[in-house]
């Protein structure tokens, strides 16, 4: 009997068994042993038709092909679509880039829009534009515009208005203390700062400009809107910088603050004119064009400025 029984284990075909064990670890390999399990188990089969029934074994070749097959398929399958996946997840998150870019945009253009309504309303009141610096004619760190310009955007920024000291300057040890209170109106939603107290919207200061400021005495009240004799729809107000410094202080001269106007945007950066419109400038606007736009009664041709078409969020 035990004869018997090796003469018949021994028919067993080894390439059947061996398939058989591979597709088995195949379930845990992969195709490390799926691919082997499957020409081990075709070798047999053929092997075992060709023997003319002296090798058996055809039930552990079939599994070994199948369950190879398994293993094997899940990297067939499986990478493809975790490539797949991850693919689908980069396309997301660049589509949510880009609507986020669009949507601050269009918040950063709402913005000044809002910026420019206040400061109509402010002109319609007291006849002329804020000066940028609201005390002391000739202090060398007053209040700002956007101080001054408070009240007109609504009760809460009143509030805020009423805490400053406005017979002290911006970095007073009382003033200072609000100027991480910078209203969101006057950032752009793209802009990040730590600590919170800058603004983005600067005021075009300087000789000749709506904000002279200091350097003409004649109007250290403030301009009215009689002194702007330049087509006001391409009379500069506010431009956006990257950084326009403390928001209660005041701004730069625009010969200096010409070197910070960028974009926080693609193509180009919003801008407030004396007419009370927002245009986004190409970032290629010539020196030479801001400059004459920069006057108010200069009387100095202003060269037409392609416009990029304004984007709305989806």
């Amino acid at each position: 009997m035990a004869k018997v029984s090796d003469c018949e284990e021994s028919r067993v075909s080894r390439k059947a068994a061996a398939s058989a064990v591979l597709g088995l670890l195949s379930l845990v390999a992969l195709v490390f042993a799926g691919i082997p399990a499957i020409l081990l188990g075709a070798f047999s089969l053929n092997d075992i038709k060709a023997s003319a029934g002296l090798k058996t074994g055809r039930g552990l070749a079939l599994a070994g092909i199948v369950l190879g097959s398994i293993g094997s398929s899940v990297v067939v399958v499986a990478i493809p679509s975790v490539f797949l996946y991850y693919r689908l997840q980069a396309d997301r998150t660049t589509r949510q880039a880009a609507d986020d870019e669009v949507r601050h945009e269009a918040e950063c253009r709402r913005n000044l829009e809002q910026i420019g309504q206040a400061l109509q309303r402010y002109v319609k009141k007291q006849g002329r534009y804020p000066r940028d610096g609201v005390y002391g004619f000739g202090s060398t760190s007053p209040l700002g515009w956007r101080v001054a310009l408070l009240p007109e955007l609504g009760a809460e920024h009143a509030a805020l208005h009423e805490r400053f000291h406005h017979d002290e300057p911006w970095d007073s040890p009382h003033n200072k203390t609000l100027s991480d209170s910078a209203p969101l109106v006057y950032r752009c939603p793209s802009a990040s700062f730590d600590p919170p107290g800058k603004a983005v919207y600067s005021a075009v200061t300087g000789p000749g400009t709506v904000f002279p400021g200091d350097h003409e005495p004649n109007v250290k009240d403030g301009t009215r809107p009689t002194d702007i004799t330049d087509d006001p729809s391409q009379t500069l107000v506010l431009v956006e910088t990257r950084d326009a410094g403390v928001w209660s202080a005041m701004d730069l001269p625009f010969d200096l603050l010409r070197k910070r106007v960028d974009s926080l945007h693609h193509g180009g950066y919003h801008a407030l004119f004396a007419d009370g419109t927002v245009q986004l400038l190409p970032d290629s606007t010539p020196l030479s064009t801001l400059n004459a736009m920069a006057t108010r009664a200069a009387g100095d041709a202003v060269p037409p400025v392609p416009k990029r078409p304004l984007r709305t969020p989806r």
